[in-house]
């Protein structure tokens, strides 16, 4: 029975052997194996498992095996996974199984690391068909680097250490650099800001470097400067990154802290103190009394101090005004002023003194704190008088009122004498005399001012009258000044002498005429122009004149000029000239201007004159005879020339016409007219008459061309010769028959010529 058994089993796996290889052979379909790659998060605590998914298709009609093996990559067997070794069965109808692989968990920052699975020794006629699966541990690990903040004392020289306290929260495969750098503080008020500038520390840039899979923490260290200046404790920042990773890492897994601030702790002081000021009085306002208050080291922030003034001998609202408040010495500054405001007064006066005291300091102390201000006097008198003017009147006496100045008033009596005076102007005409009636004289006249006056009056009397003179001026000559119970010295005269103008009120009014002058042909002619005065004035007059172009130019037409002309004193007329440039050009009349300005003691009344400059020239219009040699066909032009004797300033016109002379229009010439036209200025012009050619033998003959119509008309353009000749000169040579010795050829021609006659009689 067991044989039986036994004998069954092997039949029936025989057969199913059989069927199986027969299925293969009958459908040709082969199973193809796979398997995929995948990924995980690596994790942090525990275990994880990567799981590979391999495939058959289509499914096996039979038992199918395949094996496979883990193999490492960057990820280590043991460390960073379980090595995986075996054979996986696919049933008939199955077409998946899972390969899983145990991961290591750690907290190491560290680049995503791989290892693969692979497949090998299919049965049953099964293929690879992606043998090779890529399993991936994706890093989940972070560091976090911080820094604390640190503070030391400045200290006065030299230099101390300011240490930063890097740490690293987890460590990183392969090691990690961080570089770093110092930074001044950014506080928004500037004050609190160390500056590399200020010398307030030196600037630190480097990197430090964490081992690979150490936390040890770092050091980064910043050298602070001493000083003995007075400041607020003042900020730095010590900035970290970038990092510098190994091959892998993804920055995003190392974070770095923003900044550290670091804190120089101030440790100096400074003393205030306040110095003695000396000012002179002045005596226009404005001026200070300045106190300096000084610091014995400089404070990086503002030094405040109350101070408030004491009356001396110098008395508050008198000499100086009251002061107090608060001075800011600002940061850094060694100094400042307290400016007293000193009352200027015109009293001449002993110096005088006031006190002033700080109290009550703010980021210092006190040293000498009450400090004498002195102002010392400066006053003067001055006298000045004014220049006054009157006009003078048309008879009687006006009076001429010179005002004298104190520039201060003065506490005693100031007197002086005064005296008048012919003016001297080096003009004479300028100057008002005694010798001409013009004023009455004033003889060792006493001036004075009473105590604290500043103003007298004294008068020079003047003398009416209708003469027509230019502003005159006299004098007032002062002497013998003294003062009372004033110093010597402090009273002084500005000028010893003063001028008045005795203005001239006496009127003459200047014209100008018109002027005409025909221009001439050979030598220049002058325009004259007269200048007129209604009534003679005592002194020359001067008016300025300068030429004006209008239809006349300058240069061609006339010669420009300006100056001065002068009338002389007690005259009525003068007379202007302008050089006219003579020519031979026919013209209209032309115009030009003079204009006068600046009159001196006269009313200008007429400030334009105009001169015309009237043509005297005129031109002959002729027109010449030509010649041409006719042509033998087409035609050719017989040119005959009008000329004019001078030119003329715009076009001239003519008429023309040709006629029959000997020649025949249409036969020997082409009939022409039209007008002919001389350009400005130009003084010849052409008339074409075309040539008909021919070959016939006859002789020169003539065409007849006449002008007409001339303009401009007479007298301006005169037509001397209006008709030319043009001679067409024949150049054709007469048929030659050599007939001696041939009495035939005789015969025949006289038969012609008598055919030909007898022809002509017909017509």
């Amino acid at each position: 029975m067991s044989n039986f058994t036994s004998r069954s089993s092997l039949l029936s796996l025989a057969l199913t052997i059989l069927a199986g290889t027969a299925a293969a052979e009958t459908s040709g379909v082969v199973s193809a194996l796979s398997i995929n790659d995948v990924s995980l998060t690596e994790g942090t605590g525990g275990v994880s498992t990567l799981s590979f998914t391999v495939a058959i298709l289509p499914a096996p009609a039979v038992n199918t095996q395949v094996s496979f093996a883990t193999s490492a990559g960057t990820a280590n067997a043991g460390s960073d996974f379980t090595s995986q070794a075996g054979v996986l069965t696919f049933t008939p109808m199955t077409t998946s199984q899972t390969v899983n692989v145990n991961l290591s968990t750690d907290i190491t920052v560290e680049a995503d690391e791989s290892f693969s699975v692979t497949l090998s020794s299919p049965t049953n006629g099964a293929v690879l068909d992606d043998a090779l699966g890529i399993g991936t541990i994706l890093n989940d690990d972070q560091t976090t680097l911080s820094i604390g903040d640190v503070a030391v004392d400045e200290g006065d020289a030299g230099v101390t250490t300011m240490s930063f306290l890097v740490q690293m929260s987890n460590p990183v495969q392969g090691g990690l650099g961080i570089a770093f750098q110092s930074a001044d503080g950014n506080n928004g008020n500037a004050t609190l800001n160390a500056t590399v500038a200020d010398n307030d520390y030196s600037a630190a840039v480097g990197q430090i470097s964490f081992a690979s899979g150490s936390v040890a923490p770092q050091f980064v260290n910043i050298d602070v400067n001493g000083d003995n200046k007075v400041e607020p404790d003042q900020g730095l920042r010590l900035l970290l990154g970038p990092a510098v990773l190994p091959s892998g890492v993804d920055a995003a897994d190392v974070i770095l802290p923003a900044a550290a601030n670091g804190l120089i702790q101030d440790d100096d002081g400074t003393v205030i103190s306040v110095a003695d000021a000396a000012v002179t009085e002045g005596d226009a306002g404005g001026v200070t009394l300045d106190f300096t208050v000084s610091l014995s080291n400089p404070s990086k922030t503002p030094v405040s101090v109350q101070y408030q003034t004491s009356a001396g001998s110098a008395a508050a609202g008198l000499d100086y005004s009251t002061s107090n408040g608060t001075l800011i010495i600002p940061a850094s500054a060694v100094a400042a002023t307290i400016s007293v405001p000193v009352l200027s007064e015109t009293q001449v006066e002993a110096n005088e003194d006031l006190s002033l005291t700080l109290s009550l300091p703010v980021g210092g102390f006190l040293g000498d704190n009450v400090a004498v201000g002195q102002i010392n006097n400066d006053d003067t008198a001055t006298v000045t008088v004014n220049a006054p003017a009157v006009a003078e009147g048309n008879g009687g006496n006006t009076a001429l009122n010179f005002q004298l100045t104190l520039s201060n008033p003065v506490q005693g009596t100031v007197a002086l004498i005064v005296d008048s005076a012919d003016g001297n102007d080096a003009n004479p005409f300028n100057n008002a005399t005694l010798s001409d009636n013009d004023y009455l004289a004033l003889t060792s006249q006493a001036v004075s001012f009473g105590p604290g006056s500043t103003l007298a009056n004294v008068s020079v009397n003047l003398v009416g009258d209708l003469d027509v003179e230019p502003n005159q001026q006299l004098r007032l000559l002062l002497g013998n000044l003294s003062a009372s119970g004033v110093p010597a010295g402090t009273v002084t005269l500005a000028s010893a002498t003063a001028t008045g103008i005795a203005l001239n009120d006496d009127g003459s009014n200047l014209t100008i005429a018109d002027a005409t002058v025909v221009e001439g042909t050979g030598t220049n002619t002058t325009l004259s122009f007269a200048l007129s005065l209604s009534a003679p004035s005592k002194s020359p007059v001067d008016v300025s004149y300068q030429t004006v172009a209008q239809s006349a130019d300058s240069g061609t037409d006339f010669v420009a000029a300006s100056g001065v002309v002068t009338i002389p004193a007690n005259s009525l007329n003068a007379t202007l000239n302008v050089s006219v440039i003579a020519d031979n050009i026919v013209e209209s009349a032309e115009t030009m201007m003079v204009q006068l300005s600046n009159p001196s003691g006269i009313t200008l009344l007429d400030a334009e004159a105009t001169g015309t400059i009237n043509n005297d020239d005129s031109t002959q219009l002729r027109l010449e005879d030509g010649s041409a040699v006719e042509p033998n066909i087409g035609s050719a032009p017989l040119v005959l020339t009008a000329r004019l004797s001078n030119p003329v300033q715009g076009p001239v016109t003519a008429d023309f016409q040709s006629s029959d002379g000997t020649a025949t229009n249409g036969l020997d010439y082409t009939a022409v007219s039209g007008q002919v036209t001389f350009p400005p200025l130009a003084t010849s012009a052409t008339i074409t008459v075309p040539m008909v050619g021919d070959t016939g033998t006859e002789g020169s003959e003539t065409v007849i061309v006449t002008l007409t119509n001339v303009q401009p008309a007479p007298p301006d353009v005169v037509l001397a010769d209006a008709v030319g000749t043009g001679v067409i000169m024949d150049n054709d040579t007469p048929l030659t028959i050599p007939l001696a010795g041939r009495p035939a050829l005789l015969v025949l021609a006289l038969a012609l010529f008598g055919l030909a006659l007898v022809r002509l009689r017909r017509f």
